[in-house]
């Protein structure tokens, strides 16, 4: 692999569009899934969510509902 390949890469809906990269983050992976924590905030912090999908998270991840216990 050549250094600063992507590793992996998605034209989505937004191909014709100027591309981002961005740096690499290792994800929390668990049977085939990647994970990646969210906070929501409404003028503060009020919920936290998961969303699960491939190594590109996009919009048709799924949301993770959960329970603090």
């Amino acid at each position: 692999m050549k250094i600063g390949a992507p590793i992996v890469q998605n034209d989505g809906d937004y191909g014709n569009f100027k591309s981002v990269y961005q740096e690499f983050c290792l994800q929390n992976e668990s049977g085939g899934a990647f994970y990646q924590p969210n906070v929501f905030f409404a003028y503060e912090s009020c919920g936290l969510g998961f969303r699960k999908g491939g190594e590109i998270l996009d919009n048709y991840s799924k949301f993770v509902s959960h329970i603090i216990v």
